[in-house]
């Protein structure tokens, strides 16, 4: 069984070999709201999920699946409010 080729915003910012600090900063939002985003706490929309992959140099494949990370992240999240 092979490993996805991306986990999450976490490992994609770490991969980038940039600091919480750095990439919030350069995506023009609080370091707070990346964290939350990194956690699975909250869902980053597509643009700004555009602006993470620019940032980051990510391709086409990654990007895919960061935006099934993110889906299923909140997905996730919605389920265990309900139940």
């Amino acid at each position: 069984m092979t490993e996805p080729i991306l986990k999450g915003l976490k490992e994609a910012r770490q991969g980038a070999k940039m600091s919480l600090q750095d990439a919030a900063s350069q995506l023009g939002i609080h370091r707070n709201t990346l964290t939350r985003w990194e956690s699975g706490e909250r869902t980053p929309s597509v643009v700004d999920l555009l602006k993470i992959i620019h940032l980051y140099r990510m391709t086409v494949t990654d990007f895919y699946f960061l935006s099934v990370w993110c889906w299923t992240k909140e997905k996730a999240r919605a389920e265990n409010a309900v139940g």
